[in-house]
Parts: C-alpha cells; sequence; structure tokens
C-alpha cells in the first residue's frame, strides 16, 4: 500500500492507493506478445483524481520499458472499461484527451504492439469517436475492440499472460507483490525521469 501511495501526490489517502492497486496491474511478459498491462474497470474518480491515475499509468508504463525485456518485446495494453460511465467521462477533458494522444504517439519511449479495449460500453465508444481524432493511423490501427468476448480476445493475447478474469491461465500474478519488489525500487528513478526527462 505505501508503494502506490507515493505515487500520488501529497496529501493522498489510503482509499485512493487502495483503488489503484485494484485498478492498475503490472506486465505479464511473453516476448511473443510482448509486456501486457491490464488496466481494470475499479477506476472511481471519487477517490482517484485523473491526473492521479495517469501518474500511477506513466509509472508502470516507464517501469515496464525500463526492462530490456518490453524495449524488445514492446508493449500491449489490456484495458477493461466495463462500468465506464458519465462519472468517467466528465473527466477526459479536451486537456486529457490531447495529452493522451501525444503519450500514444511520440511523447514516451515506448513500442505499443497493441491496445486492447475489452468490455466497451456506448458511452465509452463515443469517447473513443473523439479520441481517436487526435491518433495517427498507425496507432488506430493497434486499437482492437473486443467486447465481452473471450474468444476473440485470446486471438491476440495469449492466455498464458493472462488473469484468470479475462480467461487466461495466469492466476499466480499477485499486484501487490509486484509493488513492492518491482515499483517501488523503480520510484527515485520515476522521479528523475520525470524531474530531467527519460534517460
Amino acid at each position: 500500500m505505501a508503494c502506490i501511495e507515493q505515487w500520488f501526490p501529497r496529501g493522498s489517502t489510503a482509499p485512493e492507493a487502495h483503488t489503484m492497486k485494484r485498478a492498475l496491474h503490472g506486465p505479464f511478459t511473453d516476448c511473443t506478445a510482448g509486456a501486457l498491462i491490464q488496466l481494470g474497470a475499479q477506476w472511481n474518480p471519487d477517490e482517484v483524481t485523473i491526473t492521479q491515475a495517469l501518474c500511477g499509468l506513466s509509472g508502470l508504463l516507464l517501469r515496464t520499458v525500463d526492462d530490456p525485456a518490453g524495449q524488445i518485446c514492446g508493449i500491449r495494453v489490456l484495458v477493461d472499461v466495463r462500468g465506464f460511465s458519465m462519472k468517467q467521462v466528465r473527466l477526459v477533458t479536451p486537456r486529457y484527451i490531447t495529452l493522451l494522444s501525444k503519450a500514444l504517439r511520440n511523447c514516451l519511449p515506448i513500442r505499443f504492439k497493441g491496445i486492447h479495449i475489452y468490455n466497451e460500453t456506448v458511452i465509452f465508444q463515443y469517447v473513443w469517436s473523439i479520441l481517436k481524432l487526435f491518433l495517427s493511423e498507425k496507432i488506430r490501427g493497434r486499437v482492437h475492440f473486443h467486447g465481452d468476448n473471450q474468444k476473440n480476445l485470446h486471438k491476440h493475447l495469449p492466455k498464458e499472460i493472462l488473469s484468470a478474469d479475462y480467461g487466461g491461465d495466469n492466476t499466480t500474478f499477485d499486484g501487490a507483490e509486484y509493488c513492492a519488489q518491482v515499483m517501488e525500487p523503480f520510484y527515485e528513478k520515476y522521479l528523475t525521469m520525470t524531474n530531467g526527462g527519460y534517460l
């Protein structure tokens, strides 16, 4: 818990950290598929602001590419948007749409091999119709929508690196353990990157 808390601006509370621990999962690595980052449908903006969520996500992405395997294999992101509603939409302002589009295009030293959207709602599809206008054709072509179809998801992502929530076989991954062993030691380097640029 303390590990996640330090990724937030000062004044964050334990409930915020607990919510982020449920929402962000570290990478399951398979060099055919690349490192997989799962973003769950647990984000409650009343508990964790969008700024805090983006801080946690950027730290997780940068730690993934800090690993040579992430650099070689690239990254695939699985975003579960089940329950995405107006509560989240109201925070997706033009400022954050622009920020996200820049991050996906050329601001992060990351090779996105695929972005997989799962359990998308009609409201999320509306947000996507705006966001895609800011993305390159190359990135748009790497975004895949799966609805709630696990078989279709498995065509793109091996079951071996998916958690049981998505019909996968990876039942041993522990987010709290990953945070303590991998993310916590990376925190000082993350501060250096954010304060002085990627090194």
